[in-house]
């Protein structure tokens, strides 16, 4: 069942990347993510150390806290950099 949830992640992460690249740096960053998932889940399933339990899963919760927090980020920079410019723009067109 693991093949599956990676191959999962990896078809996310592909469609993200495809079809959504032009929303913004976020999708980026979360298709590096799904990247990284589908690793995670195929190593899990091909080895024989369970990498969801102990050190492992803390680990793996760590870099997707990680993760949480670079995408909040992106995602506030992004906004008020289109904020930004969606002002500038309404300015320029009061002035004409």
């Amino acid at each position: 069942m693991g093949y599956v949830y990676s191959g999962l992640w990896f078809l996310i992460a592909i469609l993200l990347f495809v079809r959504f690249r032009g929303e913004g740096k976020v999708v980026y960053v979360l298709s590096g993510y799904f990247v990284i998932m589908g690793i995670w889940w195929l190593i899990n399933q091909m080895v024989q150390i369970d990498l969801m339990s102990g050190v492992y899963g803390w680990v793996f919760r760590g870099i997707s806290a990680l993760m949480l927090v670079v995408l909040v980020v992106t995602y506030i920079y992004d906004r008020k950099i289109r904020i930004s410019e969606s002002d500038e723009t309404s300015d320029a067109g009061e002035d004409m």
